[in-house]
């Protein structure tokens, strides 16, 4: 950790040791950023929590149901598969997060798309439903016109179908009916969408996250339309051989996906992406990456924040052009060149520079709401690792130097590790 960093935690244990002297007690009982990060599971009553997951948005959970636990007592939620998701997120990502849950990536989609993507998020047992929205509302999205909520199952084709579901194992909703919850087992019947008749015509669709307990394979039979138009989408597809082999084969699934022009590549630990042989039989539980273009994606290890996210001052908003700002220095100008989007991360370590070309001084810093900086400026090319403290809502500023001639720049590149 940076000694910066260190010190800060240091300074904090100081403030809420027991043993503090009055003088060094806060002077108010409002807490400071750095506490806010610490505190712990907010419960509601009636078995509900308000739980900050690792990147500082808030979920609502069911304290009865099972999973829960993986929140409430912090055990890592989808450490493999969350990386890939971030990694490929963008803040103007059309995002649809199908077999949403309690809204883990519905929220984490939804902190970095607020101003400039879309969300479309399906949840389809009403309970869980419930603590989606309350989610959604805990990060302030509930009411942001670029975030829909759908209530239903999602399918091939319209019409109604049946979730089977047991109240302490939400997570494993499922239209499979199966004996595996014994007397616990209920049911509601509810409305059957699919995407290409949900989604308004037209829409490219730029990053999906599948998981349905089964049924997988008639999501995508669904949204074929969608997929043929959108060039560039990734979909990320739970499959657990046990639950598609009773609902329409592994193998054939398999094939199915390739027909549709799509290259699978399992998803392994902390993110990592390896090729997956064509139409052979997938086995285990798995998560997949499907992928038009699989070679660029294995390769890739940062979050990128495409040029046109970024904010410029109004007299360089001209230089922008097709996605790639393009500046040469003149006398008088302002020092910022650019600053933004606000994003969410996990605590960790990164490094943080350009995509582009530039000429002469510039520099990057990181800050929170309000021009807090905690990295200090650092040489836009130099990949400087940074320590980002707890979970920090923050963004990028990019200054010129004094020796700043020109800058070409597609976009800001994240490294994690």
């Amino acid at each position: 950790m940076s000694d910066d960093f260190e010190r800060r935690l240091t300074a904090l244990e100081e403030r809420l040791s027991p043993n503090a002297l009055p003088s060094q007690l806060p002077a108010t009982n409002k807490p400071s950023e750095d506490e806010k990060n610490m505190i712990g599971p907010i419960y509601l009553g009636s078995n509900r929590a308000i739980v900050k997951i690792a990147s500082g948005e808030h979920v609502c959970v069911d304290s009865n149901s099972i999973e829960s636990i993986d929140y409430l007592l912090d055990f890592g939620i989808e450490n493999d598969v969350a990386p890939v998701f971030r990694r490929f997120l963008t803040p103007k990502s059309v995002v649809l997060d199908i077999g949403a849950n309690v809204g883990f990536y519905t929220v984490t989609a939804g902190s970095w798309i607020r101003d400039r993507g879309q969300l479309f998020s399906f949840e389809a047992n009403p309970h869980t439903f419930g603590l989606l929205r309350r989610s959604v509302y805990a990060n302030k999205l509930l009411n942001n016109h670029r975030i829909r909520l759908i209530n239903a199952l999602v399918g091939a084709e319209s019409g109604k179908g049946t979730l089977y579901f047991n109240p302490e194992e939400l997570g494993g909703a499922t239209m499979t009916d199966t004996d595996q919850w014994g007397g616990g087992r209920q049911s509601v019947e509810m409305p059957i969408i699919s995407i290409d008749e949900t989604l308004p015509p037209g829409l490219v669709v730029d990053l999906v996250k599948i998981v349905v307990e089964g049924h997988e394979p008639f999501v995508l039979k669904g949204m074929e339309k969608v997929i043929a138009r959108s060039p560039n989408i990734r979909i990320i597809i739970e499959l657990f051989d046990h639950m598609v082999e009773r609902t329409f084969g592994a193998r054939r699934f398999a094939e199915y996906i390739d027909d549709l022009g799509l290259t699978m590549l399992r998803i392994g630990e902390n993110g990592s992406l390896h090729p997956f042989e064509k139409r052979s039989t997938p086995t285990g539980e798995n998560y997949f990456l499907l992928r038009r273009w699989p070679e660029y994606d294995i390769a890739r290890k940062h979050i990128a924040i495409p040029a046109d996210c970024l904010t410029y001052h109004e007299a360089y908003r001209p230089l922008l052009d097709n996605g790639v700002f393009r500046y040469v220095s003149r006398p008088g100008e302002t020092i910022n060149l650019f600053y933004g989007p606000y994003i969410n991360l996990p605590a960790g370590r990164y490094a943080v520079g350009i995509d582009g070309e530039v000429d002469g001084g510039m520099t990057l810093s990181l800050t929170r709401e309000f021009g807090r900086g905690f990295m200090g400026e650092v040489p836009a090319k130099s990949d400087i690792p940074v320590q980002i403290p707890l979970s920090t809502y923050f963004e990028v500023v990019g200054k010129r130097g004094d020796d700043f001639r020109s800058l070409t720049l597609r976009g800001i590149n994240i490294y994690p590790g």
